[in-house]
């Protein structure tokens, strides 16, 4: 319903910067400026994922939310990478970054889901 999606917008806002500044701490991200990168470029991208995600959802059904996914998953990750690679000063790839920080905040979201609803 869509009265519910302001709660999931949080829920999920909220559980994505947990798990990606975790993963991004763990990575050697530790820094307050680091950690501060990760938090931003996650409130920049997911409202809009998920908002956008939870309509393509209720409107257009399941497989048309799963084909939105893939391809807004793929933009996110090139998005975040280019935030990466402009404003931290890493040696590692950006763009591997922000694949593997959205892999895990994905995967393991998932799986909490699954275990939660």
């Amino acid at each position: 319903m869509i009265s519910d999606l302001p709660l999931i917008m949080l829920y999920c806002l909220v559980l994505t910067i947990v798990i990606e500044a975790a993963a991004a701490y763990i990575i050697g991200l530790r820094s307050l400026r680091e950690q501060t990168v990760v938090l931003c470029v996650n409130l920049m991208t997911n409202p809009l994922l998920v908002s956008t995600g939870f309509c393509v959802m209720l409107f257009k059904g399941r497989t048309a939310y799963l084909i939105f996914l893939a391809a807004a998953e793929a933009a996110v990750v090139l998005a975040e990478g280019l935030v990466y690679k402009k404003v931290l000063k890493e040696e590692r790839s950006p763009f591997l970054l922000s694949l593997i920080l959205n892999l895990f905040s994905f995967g393991l979201g998932e799986l909490l889901n699954r275990l939660l609803f």
